[in-house]
């Protein structure tokens, strides 16, 4: 019970590295495809953005 006790341990730990990591790789992305869209695909754009900085606060606090 113990190992599986530090699994879920590491895990988490592990998840709360990534996902910052990944979600800051992903806003800088969608930001240098922003701007060089046009008007109707910077709202996609923008609603990308705003998914991924949802999804890395739900990934955080759902590991803490």
């Amino acid at each position: 019970m113990t190992g599986t006790e530090k699994l879920i341990g590491d895990v988490t730990t592990w998840l709360m590295i990534l996902a910052p990591v990944v979600s800051g790789l992903l806003i800088v992305y969608f930001s240098i495809r922003r701007s060089a869209a046009d008007e109707m695909d910077t709202k996609k754009w923008n609603n990308r953005i705003i998914v991924a900085v949802v999804s890395c606060i739900g990934a955080v606090l759902g590991a803490a």
